[in-house]
Formats: C-alpha cells, sequence, structure tokens
C-alpha cells in the first residue's frame, strides 16, 4: 500500500527543487517516500494495557455513541520505514540545523530528521504544535546554510485518523501556518501523503479483522462503516 503525494509551496521551493542543482536529489526523496509502504498494525493478539493495546484503539463519540475506534496503520513504524529508505539512499539522519557539532542529542530541538546536498527534511507524524517547530528549524538551518531548501512531510487528514488523534496533517498546516510564511525566507514544500482511493478496501479489511479482535474480548468498537462509509453493493 504506497502513498499518493501532494504538495504545496512557499517561496518558490517548487522551482527551486526542480532545478538543475537539486531536481536528482528531490527525485531520490520523492521515490523514497512514496515507494514505501504504509505499513498496518498487529490484528492480534488481543491485549488491553494501555499503552500496549492490541488492536490499536482509541475512545471515541461517533454521531453521539462511545466505542474504541481502531487504528490499523502503525505511526512509528512508517517513520521507521522512510528512514531506513533515505538512510539507504545516502542521506544524513538527525543533522543539526545550526551546525553545532557540540550540541548533546538530548538538547535536539535544533536537530532535524534528514539533510542531503542542501535539501532538509522534517517526516511530522507527531502532535499538532510539532510543525511551527519544525519551521523555526528550516528557518534556523538556512540561517546557518545547513539548508538552502526544505520539505516538510506529514499525511492527510483521512490517512493521519488511522493512525493517531491530535496529530500534524497537511489541512491543518496550510490552513494554520499560511499567515505566517510572508515573514519566512527559507523555501519550503508542504507534501501530504495519503493512502491511495484503490487501497480504501484493504484498510477496511484490516480494519474489520482488528474488530473481530476486539469484539470477540468484549470491547465496544466502531464498526468501519462508521469511518469509511457504507459497505460498497456486490452483484
Amino acid at each position: 500500500m504506497k502513498p499518493s503525494w501532494e504538495s504545496w509551496e512557499s517561496n518558490s521551493a517548487e522551482a527551486l527543487l526542480s532545478s538543475p542543482r537539486f531536481a536528482a536529489t528531490f527525485e531520490e526523496l520523492r521515490d523514497a517516500i512514496t515507494g514505501t509502504d504504509i505499513p498496518l498494525r498487529e490484528v492480534g493478539p488481543f491485549s488491553s494495557r494501555e499503552r500496549q493495546k492490541v488492536p490499536k484503539r482509541q475512545r471515541k463519540t461517533k454521531q453521539g455513541v462511545s466505542a474504541d475506534r481502531l487504528l490499523p496503520i502503525h505511526q512509528a513504524r512508517w517513520n521507521d520505514a522512510i528512514k531506513r529508505s533515505l538512510q539507504g539512499r545516502g542521506w544524513t539522519s538527525q543533522p543539526l540545523a545550526a551546525g553545532i557539532d557540540d550540541v548533546p542529542m538530548s538538547e535536539a530541538l535544533l536537530v532535524g530528521d534528514f539533510v542531503k546536498n542542501g535539501i532538509f527534511v522534517e517526516v511530522e507524524f507527531g502532535n499538532a504544535a510539532s510543525y511551527f517547530r519544525d519551521l523555526l528549524k528550516f528557518e534556523i538551518a538556512n540561517k546557518h546554510g545547513q539548508a538552502d531548501v526544505a520539505v516538510l512531510v506529514c499525511a492527510r487528514r483521512r490517512t493521519a485518523e488511522h493512525f493517531d488523534s491530535g496529530t500534524t496533517t497537511f489541512e491543518s498546516i496550510r490552513r494554520n501556518i499560511e499567515p505566517y510564511l510572508s515573514v519566512l525566507r527559507c523555501p519550503i514544500l508542504f507534501v501530504g501523503l495519503d493512502h491511495r482511493d484503490e487501497d480504501a478496501d484493504e484498510l477496511r479489511r484490516h480494519y474489520d479483522a482488528m474488530y473481530d479482535v476486539a469484539t470477540a474480548n468484549g470491547v465496544k468498537c466502531h464498526p468501519s462503516s462508521a469511518w469509511f462509509g457504507p459497505e460498497p453493493e456486490s452483484f
């Protein structure tokens, strides 16, 4: 299940990334990310421990009904898969935005995700507040010569909702930070990853398998129709 790619830009980032200096490196980045499968969580065995719930689930209220929503996409594993793919292509992991080699990694507010040939990348599947720190990191990296152009990668909302709540989404970034872009000097490409329409049935089947395990163990869960719509008719 490979992700689709959608983007928008600030400060002519797309033109810069398509220029002879950056085009090959940027295509490598795009190929690595869109060629990485969206991983799915384990269906079982059943566990009710708060931090190790299997199937993974969160309490949600939908149309007045409180029940668990199953979360079929494995957020951390997706992050790790992208990391391995880029490292295998020679991208530097955890670059310092300011280029200060003696900053301890525990003080990692200035540490990015990846860099290669002046393209500084953040993959943001975390908390919705994190992308403001990413913007500041891009500006610092640009000022110190670590980034000529930046790429911020996140999930689109309909995909992010299948791995957690309150996370950064492509839509929320565009809605919330566009007014701030006039004061940012670093060119930034904002990328939204999404499961493809043709993969929705696979995602739904995985949800249903998780549903069967959870409900068999007495957990009240929303059915897949609450999130995917009615089952398609068969002929």
